[in-house]
């Protein structure tokens, strides 16, 4: 019978492990702790400290410096927090991309050269197709300089930190530089898409 089966014999588990198999594992434990205690040794004779979980807790500091949680390490050589020069905002980072690399490209896109509309002859649906061309870019000092006379042309009308301004632009170099020149001059930015609703659109501008 090609559906018969065997009868299932029953597993039995090893409690007593053969002899070799305890070698085999007392070799790989000693071998670990061996290592871990030359990893020790070596440590206390570099360092004049035990290697231990808590060596780890103790080699920073942490307190309150005007409201900010300071990290600073126990061996510092001064008492000096550490600045970075990083830039800290979006539109510093933007200045500062336009300071050390002033002719790199920054912002592109590319034009609608065609518009295709195919129709399924089963469905009769028409589909869209766009064809575009190459792109055309913007450096960084491009941008950075649009952005600075975004900002004051923003200002000048008005537009403060103490405004809100509703953003309706689909995703583009243009919302883009518009975002940055509101953030350049602390002005919230209220971002309204054109897939939004109706009454989604009506609460954000109420």
């Amino acid at each position: 019978n090609l559906f018969s089966m065997e009868e299932p014999t029953e597993l039995v588990l090893i409690t007593d492990p053969s002899f070799h198999e305890k070698i085999c594992s007392s070799i790989i434990y000693i071998t670990g702790y061996g290592i871990l205690l030359f990893k020790r040794a070596l440590h206390f004779i570099l360092k004049g400290t035990i290697l231990s979980e808590n060596v780890f807790k103790n080699q920073s500091v942490r307190y309150l410096d005007g409201g900010d949680v300071i990290y600073q390490a126990c061996k510092s050589k001064n008492d000096s927090k550490t600045v970075s020069d990083f830039p800290n905002t979006v539109n510093q980072l933007i200045f500062s991309s336009a300071r050390l690399y002033p002719d790199r490209i920054c912002l592109g896109r590319r034009q609608m050269v065609k518009k295709i509309e195919v129709k399924d002859a089963m469905s009769e649906k028409v589909t869209s197709r766009y064809e575009f061309g190459k792109y055309q870019w913007e450096t960084y000092k491009e941008v950075a300089e649009k952005v600075v006379n975004i900002s004051n042309g923003l200002k000048n009308i008005g537009f403060d930190k103490s405004n809100k301004f509703g953003l309706f632009c689909g995703t583009s170099p243009q919302w883009t530089k518009m975002s940055l020149s509101l953030m350049n001059i602390s002005c919230p930015v209220v971002t309204l898409y054109p897939t939004l609703s109706d009454i989604d659109l009506i609460y954000a501008i109420n």
